[in-house]
């Protein structure tokens, strides 16, 4: 039900910006990765059921959520997890999105090389996800945020200690 997913989605959103309690907000983060997760699969017809990307959620709300996303990538460590994820997974619900891309392209950049495997796994999975269905642009300004994306991911493949983390910054 397309009202449902949006009034999730909506208070999930003010729950994640919005509430003082952090274990609130780990848990709205990793809620609101999980419905764009689906929603990605949906939009891609990777359940056998396809939906367009603006039938459940507004482009408003999703912008809305985007930055409440990026906002939470400088939340503590286990909300950054969740946001790298959140933010992976709404960049594939509507990759074309230049501005919002911009957006979640600095908070994934700002997160591969961090103190914190879980959230380094989690931005290198983002990091994936914005590669793999970000359009081709004509802009040079455009493809700086992946140039930038792919020296740090090789960076994390090089030097990371982690060899969950190097192997998706080497899937990216």
């Amino acid at each position: 039900d397309d009202f449902f997913v949006a009034n999730a989605a909506r208070s999930l959103c003010q729950l994640l910006g919005e509430d003082p309690n952090m274990t609130v907000r780990i848990r709205a983060c990793w809620a609101l990765a999980n419905l764009f997760d689906v929603l990605a699969l949906l939009v891609e017809g990777g359940t056998g059921t396809k939906i367009d990307a603006g039938q459940s959620i507004s482009v408003s709300l999703f912008q809305d959520i985007v930055r409440t996303g990026v906002k939470a990538a400088q939340d503590s460590d286990k909300v950054r997890a969740s946001a790298m994820r959140l933010l992976g997974n709404a960049m594939r619900w509507r990759p074309n999105d230049t501005e919002m891309l911009q957006m979640v392209a600095a908070a994934v950049n700002s997160n591969i090389h961090v103190n914190n495997a879980k959230v380094q796994w989690n931005a290198c999975y983002a990091a994936a996800s914005l590669l793999l269905h970000s359009r081709r642009s004509e802009s040079e300004g455009e493809e700086a945020w992946k140039i930038q994306m792919l020296k740090l991911l090789t960076r994390e493949v090089k030097d990371c200690k982690n060899f969950k983390v190097r192997i998706n910054a080497a899937l990216a």
